[in-house]
């Protein structure tokens, strides 16, 4: 719904007999059909004139925010997620799983916000999501936030990135920041089991 005169929210209101639900858990997985996309990102159009917020801690039921995300979004292992080509834009408190390209790109917009998110994390928070269970070295997906240059004032904070086959983050652009994110571990805080052949190793 239109949040102010500028801004538009979506917002979640799912109960427990919605598609998707996960008892054990208290958080609910919307499977991402990314064919609906004739670009490289499932989501395209989120964003594109700008001032738009996907809000996940706007759910008012599901497990404790202190534990994690209440609402999963799960890729097909095709496509990334978000392209922020307007700016003003804010991604908060959702996780993402399974997106064959970047979750989260900025293509040199400005003022964007993407904070308190899960990337490439189960839905406990203590493994790496493997977007494809055959082929586990493409681990939890191609890359996590991608800021570009062009762009000014973007904040990426407090987010926990894990598994990516490329980097976590990148920041290309100008008076941006980057505060507070937590890569490669669990969501405690603590390493999960990294295979051999991708561990990080010195020069």
């Amino acid at each position: 719904y239109q949040y102010d005169d500028e801004t538009y929210l979506i917002s979640f209101d799912l109960d427990t007999d919605d598609p998707g639900y996960n008892a054990t858990n208290g958080v609910w997985v919307i499977d991402v059909d990314s064919s609906r996309s004739d670009g490289i990102f499932a989501f395209r159009d989120f964003g594109t004139y700008g001032h738009a917020i996907i809000d996940g801690t706007t759910q008012p039921i599901g497990r404790d925010l202190s534990i994690g995300p209440r609402i999963i979004l799960r890729g097909d292992n095709d496509k990334g997620a978000f392209t922020l080509t307007g700016g003003s834009n804010i991604i908060r408190g959702l996780a993402f799983q399974g997106f064959g390209d970047r979750m989260v790109s900025v293509p040199g917009t400005s003022d964007n916000l993407i904070e308190d998110n899960w990337f490439g994390l189960t839905i406990t928070g203590t493994e790496v999501y493997l977007r494809d269970a055959e082929d586990p070295g493409k681990g939890s997906g191609e890359s996590g936030i991608y800021v570009q240059s062009g762009g000014s004032n973007n904040t990426v904070q407090s987010n926990i990135l894990a598994g990516l086959d490329q980097g976590a983050i990148a920041m290309d652009g100008d008076d941006s920041f980057v505060l507070s994110n937590t890569v490669g571990t669990r969501s405690d805080g603590t390493v999960p089991y990294v295979r051999p052949e991708r561990q990080c190793r010195p020069n």
